[in-house]
């Protein structure tokens, strides 16, 4: 019976030690990985932060640009927007947006007025679409 008692502790012993180097894999792994998630996790934050960016929001929170010039490019409207930086360098904001006919465009058809490029009582802004700082 003494021996039969010893083993069984040697084994115990050598079981909690393999237990021991999984959880400190585990744990090493984890620890080595970490900084990639949290990596991407920014990367995501600051993609969302960039795609939901509007001229009407980027004014909110940086004040009036320095230069804002909107370009009709007909079925599109181009915008510029241009902010000094810290630097002293200008960060130029591009926005495009897509214009949609209104249904009133029927009726200036039966009035006789060219619909083919509405006039801006006769289109409206879907959402704006950033295309990058250069």
């Amino acid at each position: 019976m003494l021996v039969s008692t010893l083993g069984r502790r040697v084994m115990k012993n050598k079981l909690l030690i393999a237990a021991a180097c999984v959880a400190g894999i585990v744990g090493v792994r984890a620890l080595i990985a970490a900084p990639g998630w949290f990596k991407e996790r920014r990367e995501n934050r600051q993609f969302i932060a960039v795609n939901n960016v509007t001229p009407e929001r980027l004014i909110a929170r940086c004040g009036p640009p320095m230069g804002d010039q909107t370009r009709d490019l007909y079925p599109i409207v181009a915008r510029d927007m241009r902010y000094k930086s810290e630097s002293g360098g200008i960060i130029v904001f591009k926005f495009i947006s897509k214009i949609e006919k209104q249904s009133l465009g029927r009726s200036f058809k039966r009035l006789g007025v060219d619909t083919r490029r509405p006039r801006s009582l006769r289109t409206r802004h879907t959402s704006w679409k950033y295309y990058g700082r250069w």
